[in-house]
């Protein structure tokens, strides 16, 4: 009897417990183990890019918390000043190499601390340009009018006059005085012009006919592959590549115009990698005597109904050689 009350008296404290929810409970564990995801290498996989890229050049600490101040960031990257931000985790968006410049991180990773940046100048390298040089040799001779004038008595002869008398007749004979002068005038006016133009121009080295390096490695081992080489083409701003025009727009530098192909290649594909860029158009400018060197924010992979060489469709009278590269990696 007793035992039959004690769990009468039990029932209504039964009834006010919360029902054990197996499925809430297993999501809360989830959340309680999920690890995230930080420093992780790669690029952005096929149909998972970011939607937003800072404009200006900062660190992962700032990186860091511009994600946070975005309910929309799940994830960040960062890679030489550039921070871009994803609506999903790192495990969605990011297809790990570790040949990228871009390390990945989940919006839960730890903040990193403020860097002390010192107040120093930093000059960036540059590359230096040979224009078309003209020498011009002039010389000029002038001789000054001479003129010169001779004269000259040649002779004068005088034979004084004699006189004869015979018979009582005088005869007086009187030869006249001859007086020849000969006058020889000589003039001579001598001018002499000579002008001598030597113009030299930077030309195309002769591999400029279509040989480049399939694929160029920069000195921090990164490969840019070659899908297109012609003549007289430049890249089309107007492509996937050039995806943020306003806030990454398209860098152009300029090469000296006796390197080689290869060696333009390696020096266009280093400066790009230094910039965060992945795609660059290498053709030969032939009014700057030098290459030229137009760099692109990502990677030229084409679209669903266009290569990536079909976008090489501006022609320009001048342009010699043009060569297209992109940043291999593995998918």
């Amino acid at each position: 009897m007793r035992f039959i009350t004690f769990v009468a008296a039990l029932l209504p404290l039964a009834s006010a417990l919360p029902a054990f929810d197996g499925e809430s409970s297993h999501g809360a564990l989830e959340q309680r183990n999920y690890k995230p995801t930080c420093g992780v290498n790669g690029y952005n996989k096929a149909g998972r890019p970011h939607y937003h890229s800072v404009s200006y050049k900062c660190d992962r600490y700032e990186c860091h918390n511009i994600c946070q101040k975005s309910s929309k960031c799940q994830s960040y990257s960062v890679s030489n000043g550039a921070c871009r931000l994803y609506s999903s985790k790192v495990v969605k968006n990011c297809a790990t190499s570790s040949k990228s410049p871009y390390k990945y991180y989940d919006k839960s990773c730890a903040c990193p601390p403020k860097p002390n940046k010192p107040k120093t100048t930093t000059t960036k390298k540059s590359s230096t340009t040979t224009k078309k040089t003209s020498t011009t040799k002039a010389t000029t001779t002038t001789a000054n009018d001479v003129t010169s004038t001779t004269s000259a008595v040649v002779s004068t002869t005088t034979t004084a006059a004699s006189t004869t008398t015979t018979n009582g007749v005088t005869t007086t004979t009187t030869t006249p005085v001859i007086t020849t002068t000969s006058t020889t005038t000589n003039a001579q006016t001598t001018t002499t012009t000579a002008t001598t133009t030597t113009t030299t121009a930077v030309l195309p080295p002769s591999v400029c006919g279509g040989f480049s390096p399939e694929r160029v490695s920069t000195p921090d081992e990164v490969d840019y592959a070659r899908y297109f080489s012609g003549i007289g083409r430049t890249l089309n701003p107007a492509g996937p590549y050039n995806e943020d025009p306003e806030n990454s727009p398209p860098i152009t530098t300029y090469i000296v115009g006796t390197s080689t192909t290869e060696q333009a290649a390696l020096e266009c594909a280093t400066q790009a990698y230094d910039n965060g860029y992945f795609t660059i158009d290498l053709h030969f400018r032939l009014s700057r005597g030098a290459w030229e060197c137009v760099q692109y924010l990502d990677v030229n992979e084409g679209t669903d109904s266009s290569d990536p060489a079909s976008f090489y469709n501006v022609q320009d009278l001048d342009v010699a050689c043009s060569f297209g590269y992109t940043l291999d990696f593995p998918l």
